[in-house]
């Protein structure tokens, strides 16, 4: 952005000048879009480009029913209506639209040119990544994928899926992380029960519960 256009700048000075109002504070160097200022000849610019460059920062806040800069969607700003909304909107959309005159309340600061495409792209941390398919913790039973073919095909032959079957699974195909789960745990074998019935309740397998019998 450029400097201001003089050193003692302040908003006060010209709110008061235009609307001979109190319009509470706002901090310096800050120039305030209205529906009408565009109108005084205090800002006679060629056109948007051209007050973009010019003016240190801009800032509008008329009230109740109109964004703030640092909330304004891209939504709003491609359904707008040149009839009821203000001049603002015109010229976030200006900032949004060149990459060299990034708006100052999207970022602090002003952005070098090229830096557009990077934030609006972001897609969060990269050194922080989930597991689950972007969620929850990362599963403590090794091969979860073969042993989930494995639950399915004892539901295939009409089977019920039980945590011995899971147990003799783990047995047979990984015996190493099994000996080494129940030695690591104080109640190893209860701890091993309930995370295995967590595994399967987890991928849509029912537990099965004694109940009594219905009398006829």
């Amino acid at each position: 952005m450029a400097t201001p256009p003089r050193p003692d700048y302040y908003d006060m000075d010209v709110l008061n000048d235009l609307f001979r109002t109190t319009c509470g504070y706002l901090p310096n160097h800050y120039v305030v879009l209205t529906y009408t200022i565009v109108d005084d000849v205090t800002w006679s610019f060629a056109s948007k480009a051209e007050r973009i460059l010019s003016t240190y920062v801009h800032h509008f806040s008329p009230g109740l029913g109109i964004f703030k800069p640092w909330n304004t969607p891209r939504s709003v700003l491609d359904h707008r209506e040149a009839s009821y909304e203000p001049l603002f909107y015109d010229l976030l959309a200006e900032y949004w639209d060149h990459e060299d005159a990034m708006c100052a309340w999207l970022q602090a600061g002003n952005h070098p040119t090229g830096q557009k495409e990077q934030h609006m792209n972001f897609d969060g941390n990269l050194h922080r990544r989930f597991n689950l398919n972007g969620a929850g913790q990362p599963e403590e039973i090794p091969d979860t994928d073969a042993l989930t073919v494995y639950m399915l095909k004892l539901r295939e032959t009409e089977r019920v899926v039980t945590c011995t079957h899971l147990v003799n699974y783990l047995k047979r195909h990984h015996n190493d992380w099994l000996e080494a789960y129940l030695q690591d745990k104080r109640y190893g074998y209860q701890t091993l029960l309930h995370l295995l019935q967590t595994f399967y309740g987890r991928h849509g397998f029912s537990r099965q519960k004694p109940t009594k019998a219905k009398r006829l």
